[in-house]
C-alpha cells in the first residue's frame, strides 16, 4: 500500500484524487481537508471507544479536528466529530467506491 507523502501518489485513471493512504497526523490533516473541499468519500479507521473502519464524507474541517458523516451505518444519521489525533489512517475512495455509497 503506498503511503501519503509530500506529493501525493495520483490515481492513473483519475490524476486529481490521490490513491495514497495517510498514516501521520499532517498528512492526514492535508488529506482530510482536501477531500472535504473536493467532496471525495474516504475511508479511514479511528478510535471512537473502540477502532472503527468507516466510509463516508468529511463535511467540515478544522487544524485539529473533522465533522464525519459515516455511509457505513445505516441507523445512523449523526456525524461523527473526530479528532485527527484518533485518525490512524485515512485515503480517498475511488470514483466507483464513492458511486457504490450513494
Amino acid at each position: 500500500e503506498p503511503l501519503l507523502g509530500a506529493s501525493s501518489i495520483a490515481d492513473p485513471r483519475n490524476p486529481n484524487r490521490p490513491n495514497a493512504i495517510a498514516r501521520d497526523p499532517e498528512t492526514i490533516g492535508v488529506l482530510a481537508a482536501t477531500a472535504c473541499v473536493k467532496e471525495w468519500a474516504v475511508r479511514m479507521s479511528y478510535l471512537e471507544g473502540t477502532i472503527r473502519e468507516a466510509s463516508g464524507w468529511i463535511l467540515a474541517f478544522d487544524v485539529d479536528t473533522v465533522d464525519f458523516a459515516n455511509m457505513d451505518d445505516e441507523h445512523s444519521d449523526d456525524m461523527t466529530y473526530l479528532n485527527i489525533s484518533d485518525i490512524a489512517w485515512l485515503r480517498v475512495l475511488t470514483e466507483a467506491e464513492e458511486e457504490a455509497l450513494l
